[in-house]
């Protein structure tokens, strides 16, 4: 009789913690969603975001278009392109190769490129990005035809024959390189002898049942996708929301198309949850392999980096945190897994969204504190206001914004990529009042002055040009820009 009523004691303590757990779990889902709708209605989110602890799902949600153009709606199953989030399945090839007996991740690469300048780089420090390589990206942008969609094989082109140097000494020190992560997918390909999108494919999307997942090359292999989210970024002068193909600033997406192993695989939340409790599993490499890839590199003069294989490594007051974002023209993601409390925030957008507030919120909530949004930046509205109305129109609700600190913060940088967009729009004097607000909330800042002298140049209005780019000077006398401009002001004939 003892034994039963332990037993019954035992069973109604476990169903108390259940009923506790679940409380606590609608409780924080709660105060997720309001969060999440506040962002929404404050133009700060549009996008599809799952939050699970301890393997269960305790919320998700899907807010906003997948194409701004067509309005159709996001869906918890919409497809989103990763960007950087796609670097932790091109170094989970890499580990099973690895475990194959494949691979070796001390291997020289230039056992793979025998071509390539570059002495003394290995696999492991392509894997945690310390191997010096230079940028592929700036390479292409500046020599390649971007008519023409380069794939990896012209990568390894361009660097045999431009030969650009390496930035440091492998091992040296830790900075991030998508050139690494290009490299290692084609790799995958010659170990493998298959392409990349079917050796991740078969070696980890089916074994895992992630049937919305897969490599996308949109413009180099196209492909009717269903519940696809597009990327989308906000142009003043195309009327609000567009394509990035669209905008001169992100024509890179056509080049860049057919280049994989940095970016490019495609997924949705609820597949990147099967990844997620996968991990913590041995369905693909062992528990030893996974842990190496989860520990922090040593560098040469014996500090440690914070990059793993295909993951940033955090450790903070909420535990030990293993993490990555994603952004590439619209898209800005972000993968987080805080593994000592066993709890996962995936959210995935298509318009531009800054997500680190948000994520910092929800962490917070997770761990049962409290949390709020800071003031939303005075662009995100101002921008929409922009496409309607002119500079003159909106004084005094700038104003009011400005002196609002509570609802409203200004920020430098997106005011002055505010003006940028109004100088590319070809409205100059609407961008010369946007820099004149960045002047008058930063004074001390050359950038700012330098950014009006330009517009005032575009104006033709040249003393008052060469007024800002000499206060831009006097603040940041290594401002070559503003040093350029002013020899060719000063040699014109007629000033205004």
């Amino acid at each position: 009789m003892r034994n039963v009523l332990v037993t019954l004691s035992i069973v109604i303590s476990l169903l108390s913690i259940s009923v506790t757990n679940a409380q606590s779990f609608n409780q924080r889902a709660r105060r997720i969603d309001s969060l999440i709708t506040f962002a929404a209605d404050r133009y700060e989110f549009n996008g599809v975001i799952l939050i699970a602890e301890e393997g269960h799902l305790i919320y998700e949600k899907a807010i906003g278009f997948s194409n701004f153009e067509t309005k159709e709606r996001l869906t918890p199953n919409s497809m989103f392109a990763l960007a950087s989030v796609s670097k932790a399945f091109t170094a989970m090839g890499i580990m099973i190769l690895k475990e194959d007996g494949k691979v070796d991740y001390e291997s020289d690469i230039q056992t793979y490129f025998p071509d390539l300048p570059y002495q003394g780089v290995t696999i492991r420090h392509l894997l945690n990005h310390t191997s010096g390589l230079p940028d592929y990206e700036r390479l292409l942008n500046n020599k390649w035809d971007r008519e023409q969609i380069a794939d990896n094989d012209d990568v390894w082109q361009m660097f045999k024959t431009h030969q650009p140097e390496v930035l440091f000494d492998p091992g040296h020190k830790y900075e991030y390189c998508n050139t690494g992560y290009v490299m290692l997918a084609s790799i995958i390909e010659m170990v493998s002898g298959m392409p990349f999108r079917e050796y991740l494919k078969e070696s980890i999307f089916d074994k895992l049942h992630m049937d919305r997942t897969r490599i996308v090359n949109r413009r180099y292999r196209p492909e009717v996708i269903d519940d696809y989210a597009y990327s989308h970024v906000f142009s003043i002068a195309d009327g609000g929301y567009t394509f990035p193909d669209n905008v001169d600033e992100f024509k890179y997406v056509y080049y860049l198309d057919g280049i994989v192993g940095d970016g490019c695989v495609n997924s949705t939340v609820e597949d990147l949850f099967r990844w997620d409790q996968a991990l913590d599993t041995e369905q693909l490499v062992s528990s030893t392999t996974l842990e190496e890839a989860f520990t922090p590199p040593v560098l040469s003069e014996g500090s440690e980096a914070d990059y793993g294989f295909g993951w940033h490594i955090r450790n903070t007051p909420d535990g030990k945190i293993i993490d990555h974002g994603g952004g590439y023209a619209g898209y800005i993601n972000k993968f987080v897994r805080m593994v000592d409390k066993e709890q996962t925030i995936i959210m995935l957008t298509n318009n531009s969204f800054k997500y680190r507030n948000i994520i910092d919120c929800i962490i917070d909530i997770l761990n049962d504190k409290e949390c709020s949004l800071p003031p939303v930046y005075v662009d995100v509205e101002l921008r929409g206001e922009l496409i309607k109305n002119n500079m003159s129109v909106l004084n005094g609700k700038i104003e009011t914004m400005l002196r609002d600190t509570v609802n409203y913060q200004f920020n430098e940088r997106s005011i002055n990529n505010m003006g940028y967009e109004l100088l590319s729009a070809d409205r100059i004097e609407d961008a010369i009042e946007v820099f004149r607000i960045n002047v008058r909330m930063c004074p001390e800042s050359g950038n700012v002055y330098d950014s009006l002298g330009e517009a005032y140049m575009e104006n033709s209005q040249y003393k008052l040009a060469i007024e800002n780019y000499e206060k831009s000077l006097q603040l940041d006398s290594e401002n070559r820009n503003a040093g350029e401009m002013l020899k060719r002001l000063r040699g014109k004939q007629s000033i205004r």
